[in-house]
């Protein structure tokens, strides 16, 4: 786990794309490309975030979710429909 002001930054620019790309209506895959893209061009591709990205859809009962690490290429995460 980072800590300090470039952990703190990284997470915003991440989570800030993660808006960006709701509000576009992007799907759940490349709105984690583009999270992935936006820290890449601002940090480089030595740094990179881990974690798990869901979606509910409310008025169906489903839920998506990716999952994706990038290390040295760009990520391309599976995403797995869950259904009631």
């Amino acid at each position: 786990m980072g800590h300090g002001l470039e952990a703190t930054l990284l997470a915003a620019v991440a989570l800030s794309t993660m808006g960006s790309s709701r509000r576009c209506g992007y799907d759940l895959a490349t709105t984690v490309l583009s999270m992935d893209a936006a820290v890449s061009s601002q940090f480089g591709p030595a740094r990179f975030l881990t974690g798990i990205v869901g979606e509910l859809h409310v008025s169906t009962g489903s839920s998506s979710a990716a999952s994706g690490s990038r290390t040295s290429s760009p990520a391309r995460p599976p995403v797995t429909d869950r259904s009631r």
